[in-house]
């Protein structure tokens, strides 16, 4: 008997130089995680800006622009979801894990007020922002 089970999909955001966590960087992790929660299929996304969903955007770049003192889920999310190189986003989605619909997440890049891109931008159309793959 098979049980169902949400799959999660990774969300990886590479960011081969500089800090993760400059309020620019926050800033689109932040819009980034808002444009993925609206995909169809997705339950929700688990990330550095689902700590505390009363904060928006400004609220969570001061929060992590400043780690001086880190609350405790502060610093369990950030021991979670932030490495040397990377951001972790984990898209819980409502298929079963062992589906192929599991993978629903499209191909989407970030955007920032300054430069507007295409949904459907490639990697090589991003020089100067992070890069992330569903995987």
């Amino acid at each position: 008997m098979r049980t169902s089970q949400a799959a999660s999909n990774q969300v990886v955001i590479s960011y081969p130089s500089g800090s993760q966590l400059t309020p620019d960087r926050i800033g689109q992790q932040y819009d980034l995680s808002r444009r993925l929660a609206p995909i169809a299929g997705l339950l929700r996304v688990n990330s550095l800006y689902s700590v505390d969903p009363s904060h928006g955007r400004a609220d969570y770049q001061r929060l992590y622009g400043d780690l001086s003192r880190p609350n405790s889920a502060q610093r369990q999310a950030l021991s979670q979801q932030v490495g040397r190189d990377v951001v972790l986003m984990t898209a819980v989605s409502n298929q079963l894990t062992s589906s192929d619909g599991s993978k629903i997440l499209p191909s989407v890049w970030p955007t920032s007020s300054s430069s507007r891109r295409s949904a459907s931008a490639s990697p090589s159309q991003w020089p100067s922002t992070p890069r992330w793959c569903g995987c």
